[in-house]
C-alpha cells in the first residue's frame, strides 16, 4: 500500500535526526526501567498492602526522596548541566573538569549538614507531615528515616555525574543508572518478601536494601565518567573558581529549585490530607502516584535527557531558529507519546490497578482506593511532562521568573482545590486537584513562552486531524478492554495479564496506523508551507 511505503519513507527520514535515535534507545532502556521499577512496586504492593507499617515506610522514604532527590539533586543536575555544557564549549574540559570537582565536593558538604539537620529533627518533620498517623506509625517512620539519611549525601552526586554523561552525549549510559537502582532494590524486596513478614524488622529491611542500591547507581554512574575526568585536589580548592563556578550554576539553581519547591509542598500537603483519611490511604495515594509516573518515567524522561543538552548546544551554536525548530519538534513528540498513555490509564484505572497489585496483603478495598485516586492523577500526564520540557526551555533563555510565577500559582490552585475536594471525594479529590494544578502550570508556561519563541495557536490540519482520529481510536479501544474486563475479571492472572498485552499491543499499532494513515490521507491536498515542521 502506498501509505505505508510513505510511512517507512518518513520514519526513515525522522531517525537520521541523531536526537530522535538517542529517544528512541532510551524510550527502550526506559521501558526496562519502569519493568523493574513496576516489578518492585508488585512486590512491594504484595508486602506492604495498605497497612501501617507501609505508611511509616512510606512516609520515611517519601521524605529522604523528597529533599534529597526530587529536590536538592534534580535541582542542582538541571543546573549544572547547561552551566557544565557552555564551560567545556568554551573553556576547554580542564576548566570544565575543574567546575565538576568543585560543586561535587560543595554537594557533599552539603549533603552532611542535611544528615545532621533531619538527624535532630527527624521526629518533628514526621509528626509534621503525618500529623493524622498513629504515634506508634510516626515512631516507626522515625527509625527508618535514619537508616535512609546516608541517601542525601548521594542522590546530588549521582545527578551531577549523570548530566556530565549527557553533556558528552553518552545518553543511553547515563539512563541506564536508574535502571541499576531499581534492579538491585528489586532483588532486595524479594528477599524480604520471601524473608520477613510485615513487621517493624521487615520495612527496616527494605530501607536498608534502598541505601544499598542508592550506594550501587552511585558506584555505576561515577565509574563510567573515568580517572581523567576527575581533576587536581589544587583546582578543586581554587576559591576564585569556586565562586565563579557557585555563581553560574546557581544562577539556574536557585529560581529551578524553589519551582520544585512549590510541587514537593504540594506533594507534602497531599500526603498530609492522606494520612488523616484512614489506614492505608497515604500508601494507596503513593501507588496510584507511580503508576501515573510511568509514561513520565519511559517517555518524558527519555526526552528531555535528550533535549535539556540537545537545545543548549543548538542555543549556544546554531542560533535561535534552530532552537525555536527544535522546541517545537520535542514538544511533538512529547504530545504523541503522552496523551494516548492518559486515556489509557484514565479509562482502565480499576483493571490496571487489579492486575498490578491485587494479591497478598494487596485486597480488593485497596485497589478500589487506588484506582480512585489514579483517576484523577492520570489527567496531569501530559500536563506534566509539556511542563518540565518548557521550564528547561526558560531555564535555556535566562527567564527564570516565567517558571516560579507558574509553579506558585499552580501549587496554589492545587492545594486549594485539595482543600475543598477532599471534603467530597474523599481521597479521588487530590488527584482531580493535581490534574488542574498542572494544566494550569502548563497554561502560564506555553501563553507566555509562545510569543517569545514563535509560538502561535494555528493548528495544522496535518497534525491535529491524525493527532485527534488515533487517540479517538485509543478511547474506543480501552472502552471495548472496560466492558471485556466485566467478564474476566475472576479469571486467572495469567489470563488476565495475557488480556493486558494483547490490549497494549493491539491499541499500539492502532494508534501509530490511524495516525500515519489520515496523516497521509490528507497531505496529498496541502500545498505550500515547506518550513513547517512535520508532525
Amino acid at each position: 500500500m502506498q501509505w505505508v511505503r510513505k510511512a517507512r519513507l518518513e520514519f526513515d527520514k525522522y531517525i537520521n535526526h541523531d536526537w530522535l535515535r538517542n529517544i528512541t534507545a532510551i524510550i527502550g532502556i526506559n521501558l526496562l526501567l519502569a519493568f523493574t521499577s513496576l516489578l518492585k512496586d508488585i512486590f512491594f504492593a504484595s508486602y506492604l498492602g495498605t497497612s501501617s507499617e507501609a505508611d511509616a515506610f512510606l512516609l520515611s522514604y517519601f521524605i529522604i526522596d523528597t529533599v534529597g532527590n526530587n529536590l536538592w539533586a534534580a535541582a542542582l543536575g538541571v543546573a549544572f548541566l547547561p552551566a557544565f555544557s557552555e564551560m567545556s564549549l568554551k573553556m576547554g574540559r580542564m576548566k570544565a573538569d575543574q567546575m565538576f570537582g568543585q560543586i561535587s565536593l560543595l554537594s557533599v558538604l552539603t549533603g552532611v549538614i542535611f544528615i545532621v539537620l533531619f538527624y535532630l529533627f527527624r521526629f518533628w518533620v514526621v509528626d509534621f507531615i503525618g500529623q493524622g498517623l498513629e504515634q506508634q506509625v510516626r515512631v516507626l517512620a522515625g527509625k527508618l528515616l535514619v537508616i535512609l539519611l546516608p541517601a542525601l549525601i548521594l542522590f546530588p552526586l549521582i545527578n551531577v555525574g549523570i548530566s556530565v554523561l549527557q553533556v558528552d552525549r553518552r545518553f543511553k549510559l547515563s539512563a541506564f543508572s536508574p535502571v541499576i537502582f531499581n534492579s538491585v532494590l528489586l532483588g532486595g524486596t524479594i528477599i524480604v518478601w520471601f524473608a520477613s513478614d510485615v513487621t517493624e524488622y521487615g520495612v527496616m529491611l527494605l530501607s536498608g536494601f534502598i541505601l544499598i542500591s542508592v550506594f550501587i547507581q552511585f558506584f555505576y554512574t561515577w565509574s563510567l565518567l573515568g580517572a581523567a575526568r576527575f581533576p587536581k585536589i589544587s583546582s578543586i580548592f581554587d576559591i576564585h573558581g569556586v565562586k565563579t563556578n557557585m555563581k553560574k550554576v546557581s544562577e539556574n539553581f536557585t529560581p529551578y529549585f524553589l519551582v520544585l519547591l512549590t510541587s514537593q509542598v504540594t506533594y507534602a500537603v497531599e500526603r498530609y490530607l492522606a494520612s488523616g483519611l484512614g489506614e492505608g490511604t497515604l500508601a494507596a495515594l503513593n501507588y496510584a502516584f507511580r503508576i501515573v509516573q510511568f509514561p513520565v518515567w519511559v517517555f518524558i524522561a527519555a526526552i528531555s535527557a535528550v533535549a535539556f543538552p540537545t537545545l543548549s548546544r543548538k542555543l549556544l551554536l546554531e542560533g535561535q531558529e534552530m532552537f525555536r525548530m527544535s522546541v517545537k519538534q520535542f514538544l511533538t513528540v512529547g504530545l504523541l507519546l503522552t496523551i494516548p498513555m492518559s486515556i489509557i490509564l484514565f479509562m482502565l484505572n480499576t483493571p490496571i490497578v487489579s492486575i498490578l497489585f491485587e494479591r497478598g496483603s494487596f485486597r480488593h478495598e485497596s485497589t478500589v482506593m487506588t484506582s480512585g485516586i489514579m483517576s484523577g492523577y492520570t489527567l496531569s500526564i501530559a500536563w506534566q511532562g509539556l511542563s518540565a520540557l518548557l521550564i528547561r526551555v526558560c531555564l535555556l533563555k535566562d527567564n527564570k521568573n516565567l517558571p516560579l510565577l507558574a509553579a506558585v500559582i499552580s501549587m496554589l490552585v492545587n492545594i486549594l482545590l485539595d482543600l475543598l475536594l477532599v471534603k467530597d471525594f474523599g481521597a479521588a479529590g487530590l488527584g482531580y486537584g493535581a490534574a488542574i494544578g498542572t494544566f494550569v502550570n502548563f497554561s502560564i508556561l506555553f501563553l507566555f513562552l509562545r510569543k517569545e519563541l514563535g509560538f502561535f495557536f494555528t493548528p495544522r490540519r496535518q497534525f491535529i486531524l491524525p493527532f485527534t482520529i488515533s487517540n479517538s481510536m485509543i478511547f474506543l479501544a480501552s472502552i471495548s478492554y472496560g466492558q471485556w474486563w466485566n467478564t474476566i475479571e475472576n479469571c486467572t492472572l495469567p489470563m488476565k495479564w495475557g488480556s493486558l498485552s494483547l490490549f497494549g499491543f493491539a491499541s499500539l499499532s492502532i494508534y501509530m496506523a490511524s495516525y500515519i494513515w489520515t496523516k497521509h490521507t490528507i497531505e496529498p491536498n496541502q500545498t505550500g508551507n515547506k518550513k513547517e515542521i512535520k508532525s
